[in-house]
């Protein structure tokens, strides 16, 4: 699941994400919408906020690594 999926389906607001995670609102955003790619540090504290179900795979190369979105 990308991060995008994640935060539409959780309806978790953005701002509130972004403090748990400690970046900026505008740097989540970016990573969201794959404009940039977050720190290791950033990933393993995203995936673990997502108890998993954003990976840290997803989030570095930006793609979904779940086997669901390669039969899409």
């Amino acid at each position: 699941m990308t991060l995008d999926e994640f935060l539409s389906k959780s309806g978790k607001p953005a701002l509130t994400f972004a403090e748990q995670v400690g970046i900026t609102p505008a740097q989540l955003s970016r990573i969201r919408h794959g404009h940039s790619r977050p720190s290791w540090e950033t990933a393993k504290r995203i995936s673990n906020l997502t108890n998993g179900q954003v990976s840290t795979v997803c989030l570095m190369e930006g793609r979904d690594d779940q086997p669901e979105a390669a039969a899409r």
